[in-house]
């Protein structure tokens, strides 16, 4: 996604299901369904696994996509570049190859290229102005990059590390440029096994985030220089003139940029935890540090993003309550809905910011059980703010769905000024309604769907675009002119593209 004309990797795949899509009018909360355009669905064809992971918007127009497969895997099955990998064994466990796909705007595959062999797992992917291409991930043996390409190169694996983390760069054809080992700011070896944010930046140079800190990087690879940031990172965005903002959690008293001009020390009142959202400047000070949000139990940062009109927006979840920026002018507390079961209700709440940390509004989004949570939030426009979220059971969106929303995958649109849902769009088919009656059970609808979302995506032009797997068979559209079923023996790859 992009925030001030940087795009951004989602550093973290979620993998959540889907069934059904239903919308429903911010006042009244009306039964009708509203479903947005279907463009195209696109998928691979293999012999086992195949899962995109990561999703980028190219500068013209077209889509990047990082995926992993198992098995013999093909990319664009029947078009004039499909592109065939084989002799890959299958694995229960691990992928055993990523691959860079790059797809024209109408879904077409341009190319596809073998990334790295071996890698366990990639978990950021960014683009460049020009077209070229970071991929971040994980490896725990010796791997190959640009395998059989007249750049291959390896990086060979220490035992002394559990984990090693790579970042390699690739051209706008997908040919390697350079790879290399990257190690994070880190407390201990575990906290450095992670990269939970990268951003690039105009210049070509970019950031990298870990849990313990952020690093610079210059065009070529080199590292300009590291910060601890103090909390455990969990998301982590930038701006075109290299602001960068993170944020995540904190359980006890913890310093942000000790010794600087702007230090400051955050102390959740005991026994709470805290979220913290933090400005840095190009050269790695501090510029601010905010406590986003305290809670007696769970709170969690799920993304973070610059809008086009500069505000910062946050999408976390806490437990049963939690004040957003407590102690602050705006100080917002905000609760669960009624539960009736024992078990703990955890929400998501969003939050915008401005980009000097004053929080503008707070509202929660929605109740997420183990089986639902947000996955990433991005701008229409100036004027709003859009989150997805993905389910496989029921779940209350606003607070205008009493008796729960059927599982699936949802996108809410948030009015930009204060925060208030829009309303909810419906991105999938479904042959089922969901249950008027909140004692009614849900007995028609499925509790599992086959199919894992693995990132979303704005293109130039405003359509959502959705990338992820599916198994035996998916239906994209439904009702529509351009409905799709989508088939698979075992699990493939699903692209597909919406509009507004």
């Amino acid at each position: 996604m992009r925030g001030n004309g940087i795009r951004q990797n989602k550093t973290k795949t979620i993998w959540w299901y889907l069934l059904f899509i239903f919308s429903y009018l911010a006042l009244g909360c009306s039964d009708t369904v509203e479903q947005p355009e279907l463009n195209w669905a696109k998928q691979t064809r293999g012999e086992f696994r195949a899962h995109g992971s990561h999703l980028e918007a190219l500068p013209d127009g077209g889509y990047l996509v990082a995926a992993g497969i198992d098995g013999n895997t093909i990319f664009g099955p029947d078009e004039a570049n499909q592109t065939a990998f084989a002799d890959i064994a299958a694995d229960d466990h691990t992928f055993q190859e990523q691959i860079l796909a790059r797809y024209n705007t109408d879904g077409s595959l341009l190319w596809a290229h073998r990334a790295c062999k071996g890698c366990l797992l990639t978990n950021g992917l960014t683009v460049f102005n020009d077209g070229s291409s970071l991929l971040t991930g994980i490896y725990t043996e010796t791997v190959w990059f640009d395998a059989g390409g007249a750049n291959e190169t390896e990086l060979s694996y220490s035992a002394d590390f559990f984990r090693h983390l790579f970042a390699a760069k690739f051209t706008a054809q997908g040919s390697l440029i350079w790879v290399q080992r990257v190690e994070l700011p880190h407390r201990s070896d575990h906290a450095s096994t992670f990269i939970t944010g990268t951003a690039a930046l105009p210049d070509g140079s970019f950031y990298l985030a870990g849990i313990d800190g952020i690093a610079k990087y210059d065009p070529d690879g080199t590292e300009a220089w590291q910060q601890f940031t103090g909390g455990q990172i969990q998301r982590m965005t930038a701006t075109a003139e290299g602001s960068v903002f993170v944020s995540g959690r904190i359980d006890r008293p913890t310093t942000f940029g000790p010794d600087e001009a702007n230090e400051t020390t955050i102390t959740p009142e005991w026994p709470q935890d805290a979220l913290f959202v933090a400005r840095y400047t190009h050269d790695g000070s501090l510029a601010w540090v905010k406590q986003a949000a305290s809670s007696d139990s769970y709170l969690m940062t799920h993304d973070i993003f610059v809008t086009k009109d500069s505000a910062l927006l946050l999408s976390g979840s806490f437990i049963e309550q939690t004040t957003v920026a407590p102690g602050e002018a705006n100080e917002t507390a905000l609760e669960t809905p009624p539960s009736a079961g024992s078990v703990p209700v955890e929400s998501g709440f969003l939050a915008a910011y401005t980009q000097e940390g004053q929080l503008e509004w707070a509202q929660i989004t929605g109740k997420i059980d183990c089986t639902c949570s947000p996955l990433r939030v991005a701008g229409l426009s100036a004027e709003q703010g859009y989150l997805v979220w993905s389910c496989r059971a029921y779940s209350y969106l606003g607070n205008c769905l009493p008796s729960g929303a059927p599982a699936g995958l949802y996108a809410q649109i948030f009015e930009r000024e204060n925060g208030r849902l829009a309303y909810i769009r419906r991105l999938d088919g479904s042959r089922a309604t969901p249950p008027t009656d909140p004692g009614l059970p849900a007995l028609s609808v499925p509790q599992r769907s086959n199919t894992m979302v693995g990132d979303t995506e704005l293109g130039l032009d405003g359509s959502l675009i959705i990338v992820g797997s599916f198994g035996k068979s998916l239906l994209l559209g439904a009702h529509s002119a351009v409905q799709t079923e989508l088939s698979s023996t075992h699990r493939d790859l699903f692209l597909a593209s919406y509009s507004n």
